[in-house]
């Protein structure tokens, strides 16, 4: 990801999600008011507050301090790169070994589970035997063979292989090689609850980035975002949408990938047909009012093939939807787009 700001008549971010969709976030302000802008990595990925307030500056500061604490605490719960985290602990525990959730992980659990309810089984948090066998980087590939893809499909996913108890909130496993992942979902987890300390702390207008994952309050100004399309430069290169009290997030098939059988794969597996699906230059982007929403369906509807993710997108009413795909360096297909445009 890069975070970058331009000053031009107005202020304005850019951020690059996926290399795909460049996402421009504009606002309109009063001279009243004062801008604050503060950034931290977090996750080991971006966190950028932008906050439009007149409440003093150093109450400000503050509270943007106070709001991204909450990012640094929620992830000894959810990191899976991190050994001690709570998440890692589950991983690493074996069969049968019943395990206390926090309040956290039980809620985002539960969560989880409703979303997988919804999507037909496409969101799917126990993938994570073969999200952790994947050492891949955005700008690598590697190798995984295809008999310890089946392996793990056939004996180490599926929420069927987990022990949920809601009244004691309890976890345990049937087999020991099954994981969990966050990994589409925790960030606008934390995000819901980074807004809801921004409002209760006095603030009305602001904007949070978090690895790509964006969401707003507005109440004096107005939040738009310009998605643009991939090796466009022209003036049509923007689709503009409002982003007032939204959130959106982005996924994407092309900037992870690995080979099997010398064959280029996206990292994002189809839960349903099992199988990791092709690489191609496809993006998805969720805009709702909700940034668990957002994260939770464009994670799914990406996992799906197209013409289901087509399908699908009629039952989110509340919810609106980019769907492009780069066939080359210079062709562009919009397969769907019902944005609020400005």
């Amino acid at each position: 990801m890069t975070f970058s700001l331009v000053k031009r008549k107005i202020w304005r971010f850019t951020i690059c999600i996926l290399l795909l969709l460049g996402l421009v976030t504009s606002f309109n302000s009063c001279s009243s008011n004062k801008e604050f802008r503060r950034s931290f990595i977090v996750w080991g990925t971006n966190l950028d507050f932008i906050v439009i307030s007149d409440l003093e500056s150093v109450k400000v500061q503050e509270i943007i301090m106070e709001t991204q604490k909450i990012a640094l605490e929620k992830s000894i719960v959810f990191n899976n790169y991190d050994k001690e985290s709570e998440i890692s602990r589950f991983n690493f525990s074996n069969a049968n070994t019943i395990t206390k959730m926090s309040d956290d992980f039980s809620k985002l659990f539960e969560i989880s589970i409703k979303y997988n309810q919804i999507t037909d089984g496409y969101f799917d948090i126990s993938l994570g035997s073969l999200t952790s066998k994947l050492n891949y980087k955005s700008d690598t590939s590697s190798r995984i063979s295809k008999k310890e893809i089946n392996r793990i499909i056939s004996k180490c996913i599926g929420l069927k292989n987990l022990n949920y108890d809601p009244q004691q909130q309890t976890i345990s496993k049937k087999v020991d090689c099954i994981q969990i992942d966050f990994g589409g979902i925790a960030e606008g987890y934390v995000l819901s609850l980074m807004i809801d300390k921004l409002v209760k702390s006095g603030i009305e207008d602001a904007l949070i980035n978090f690895g790509g994952n964006i969401t707003t309050i507005s109440k004096k100004h107005d939040w738009t975002i310009d998605l643009k399309k991939p090796y466009k430069d022209s003036e049509d290169a923007y689709i503009r949408s409002d982003l007032n009290n939204l959130s959106i997030s982005t996924s994407g098939t092309y900037s992870k990938t690995f080979l099997v059988k010398n064959k280029k794969k996206s990292h994002i597996f189809d839960p349903i047909n099992k199988e990791f699906k092709d690489s191609k230059n496809l993006s998805i982007s969720v805009i709702s009012d909700n940034p668990i929403h957002s994260d939770a369906i464009s994670t799914s509807l990406i996992s799906m093939p197209i013409e289901t993710a087509i399908e699908k997108i009629k039952n989110f009413k509340n919810s609106t939807f980019l769907i492009i795909e780069a066939l080359d360096n210079s062709t562009i297909k919009e397969i769907h787009n019902n944005l609020n445009t400005k």
